[in-house]
């Protein structure tokens, strides 16, 4: 357990330069999308805490940490839990940023209407992450950082507008695009229940989809060679 602190910790310290920049970011991307629903918050909380995680996976390719890891007594099964336990703390300091940006715009009168944080909202903005960074660690544990790097980009904005999708139907607002039975009739059912039910639903298909990426990326980057 201590081994996976230190190794969180480790990515704290290489990030801490740039820690100060989400808080602009978050400013910045607010001010921007501040006219699509949801759109501000979702820019906020999954720019900020997708940039960070990034932003960890480049510099220890910069820095070449992994090589230095793996010459430690460390298991690598706590080096690829850490980078997913990592993304905790950094959707915290997307939300937090995103909090001060509301704060700010109160106090100075901006003419910006942001939407609350709620209950909904940290659902939709996890189940969102946790659906990235199911995807993305797999190929990044596989193929390293400047190879995974494009899939980043793709997810990132994948995310941010289902994210806006998800926050503006509601998490019942569900439709069939393929208008097949099975899915319609699916698709009708998910709109009778409420929204914690939903989210109830979304956690437990997130949960079991992020276990199946953690053991995927765990047998990938066994078998890598540094």
């Amino acid at each position: 357990m201590s081994s996976i602190f230190n190794l969180l910790l480790k990515d704290f310290l290489i990030l801490k330069k740039v820690l100060w920049f989400p808080f602009i970011y978050a400013f910045g991307m607010s001010v921007a999308f501040s006219d699509t629903y949801a759109g501000a918050l979702s820019a906020s909380t999954i720019g900020v805490s997708y940039m960070l995680m990034i932003q960890a996976c480049a510099r220890d390719e910069k820095n070449k940490s992994e090589l230095m890891l793996n010459s430690l007594p460390i298991r690598r099964r706590d080096i690829v839990l850490a980078k997913y336990l990592s993304i905790i703390p950094y959707t915290i300091i997307g939300m937090l940023a995103y909090l001060l940006t509301q704060g700010i715009i109160y106090i100075t009168g901006i003419p910006i209407t942001l939407s609350n944080l709620s209950l909904e909202v940290i659902t939709g903005v996890y189940v969102t992450i946790i659906g990235m960074i199911s995807i993305y660690f797999p190929i990044y544990f596989k193929l390293g950082y400047l190879r995974s790097n494009i899939v980043a980009t793709v997810l990132f904005l994948g995310g941010f507008f289902l994210t806006i999708a998800l926050l503006r139907d509601g998490l019942g607002g569900v439709y069939n695009p393929l208008n097949q039975d099975a899915l319609s009739g699916v698709g009708n059912w998910l709109q009778t229940q409420g929204d914690w039910q939903i989210a109830s639903y979304l956690i437990v298909i997130m949960l079991i989809t992020l276990a199946t990426s953690f053991f995927l990326s765990l047998r990938f980057y066994a078998k890598r060679e540094f």
